[in-house]
C-alpha cells in the first residue's frame, strides 16, 4: 500500500429507517480512509470504540460508523426512564455497550 487516500465520496442518510415501529434518522459519518479503530471503553464489561485517521491517511485500514437517532422522548428509553429518570439515555448507552461486549465474546 502506498499513497494517501482521499476523503470518502459517499454519504448515507435517511429519516425513514424503519425500526418496526417508527421511522428513525440514520446516517453514516466519519468514513476515514487510512483510518484505525481505537478502543474507548471506560469500564470493564463494556465495548465502546472510536475511529480516527492520521493526517497522511496512509494506513491499509479504513473505518466508518452509522448513527441512529434516539430522542429524549423515544419509546425505546421507557424502561430506562423508570429506574434512571433523566439519565435514561446514558443508561441506554451503557446497556448497548455491555451488549456489544457480550456479543463480541467478552474478554475471550
Amino acid at each position: 500500500h502506498t499513497g494517501t487516500l482521499p476523503v470518502a465520496s459517499y454519504r448515507l442518510a435517511t429519516n425513514e429507517a424503519w425500526d418496526g415501529t417508527d421511522n428513525r434518522g440514520a446516517y453514516s459519518f466519519c468514513q476515514c480512509p487510512g483510518g484505525q479503530i481505537v478502543p474507548s471503553s471506560t469500564e470493564h464489561g463494556e465495548l465502546c470504540i472510536n475511529g480516527m485517521s492520521f493526517s497522511k491517511r496512509d494506513s491499509i485500514w479504513a473505518n466508518s460508523a452509522m448513527v441512529v437517532t434516539v430522542s429524549p422522548d423515544d419509546p425505546i428509553l421507557e424502561k430506562y426512564r423508570l429506574t434512571h429518570g433523566t439519565l435514561a439515555g446514558l443508561e441506554f448507552q451503557r446497556d448497548m455497550e455491555r451488549k456489544a461486549y457480550d456479543l463480541g465474546g467478552g474478554a475471550n
